[in-house]
């Protein structure tokens, strides 16, 4: 029963994308599984499409800009859940895609999914969503990674076996257009961490991950009058110690909890604290304003760019940086030379 429900949904959803294919023009899709990495690419949909059918084709329908940009969208979602909680990876693929440019890497089904998904031929351009860090590097599946910076170069040419093509972070270019002012005298502080690795639901995992960044709150209130916008990782937003966080602050009304999918917090802040996020990159080169990382488990990927942002292995360490004023000259040239 479970097999003819997926096969319908592969032949509905097969025809649908088959209807926007175009039969005198290249065909581009841009494709993304999950919605966190939507505005990675920037406005190269928009520029493509002078030339090329572009066609988006997300796992969701969210009536956002994504979905704006190509000639079409369509929703196509590469699994399905049946009523047990098992997971079904649909066949989908059509012929005459000339490219799927993609910021997702599944990784599932040995890279089936990577691979196959929506077209067998098609070459594949992987937009990491990291500016520092070589996601996706011993994938198998991208004929392309549009690497975003010199580090991530380095540590491309290392590992990957991919065409590495230089070509910045298209993300930050409508960031940038959408900040109305980044002169703004509000002076929160956004904490964003990155993914918790760690999935597990157990009390002793909850208590670490809930346990570094209470500490990390209860600094903040007590050593500044700023407000702390909390900005969790958008694939942590429903795990139990992100709910217990913030049912911990609930009456705080210094603590916020951001969750929108647009970057009007970068708005709302002085400076942008995070464990190992990119985000302080992300942050400092939009707004021109501080970043720090306060990581006490040193990570040599962290260390090694530790002359752009400065980095507090412990609180005496935060405090000293926080205190120290802001630079006189705060450019981009810095992250230019080194990014």
């Amino acid at each position: 029963m479970m097999q003819d429900t997926l096969l319908d949904l592969s032949n509905e959803f097969t025809q649908a994308l088959e209807q926007k294919i175009s039969t005198t023009k290249k065909n581009i899709i841009f494709l993304s599984h999950y919605h966190q990495y939507r505005s990675h690419y920037g406005n190269i949909p928009n520029m493509l499409k002078q030339k090329y059918n572009v066609i988006m084709v997300g796992g969701q329908e969210l009536y956002d800009a994504f979905e704006q940009m190509g000639h079409a969208f369509v929703c196509i979602p590469f699994r399905a859940i049946d009523e047990h909680n098992n997971v079904h990876y649909l066949d989908i693929t059509v012929d005459n895609v000339d490219l799927i440019i993609t910021a997702d890497l599944t990784t599932y089904q040995e890279e089936k999914i990577d691979k196959e998904f929506l077209s067998k031929t098609a070459k594949r351009l992987y937009f990491p969503h990291s500016l520092s860090v070589p996601t996706g590097a011993h994938s198998t599946a991208v004929d392309y990674i549009a690497v975003p910076s010199k580090i991530a170069l380095e540590q491309y040419q290392q590992s990957s076996k991919a065409t590495l093509l230089k070509a910045g972070y298209p993300r930050l270019d409508n960031i940038y257009k959408s900040l109305k002012d980044i002169t703004s005298s509000n002076q929160s502080i956004i904490y964003a961490p990155t993914l918790k690795q760690s999935l597990e639901n157990s009390a002793r995992a909850i208590n670490l991950l809930v346990g570094h960044d209470n500490i990390l709150i209860e600094y903040l209130l007590k050593n500044r009058a700023s407000d702390i916008i909390y900005r969790i990782h958008p694939y942590n937003r429903y795990h139990e110690f992100y709910k217990l966080l913030k049912l911990t602050w609930k009456n705080e009304k210094r603590v916020i909890f951001d969750e929108s999918n647009n970057y009007d917090y970068f708005q709302q802040a002085a400076m942008l604290l995070t464990d190992c996020s990119t985000s302080a990159y992300t942050f400092s080169l939009c707004t021109l304003k501080p970043s720090l990382f306060f990581a006490p488990a040193i990570r040599h990927d962290i260390e090694q760019h530790c002359n752009i942002i400065p980095i507090a292995h412990n609180l005496a360490e935060l405090k000293h940086y926080m205190d120290a004023p802001p630079p006189t000259s705060y450019t981009r040239e810095p992250f230019k030379l080194q990014k």
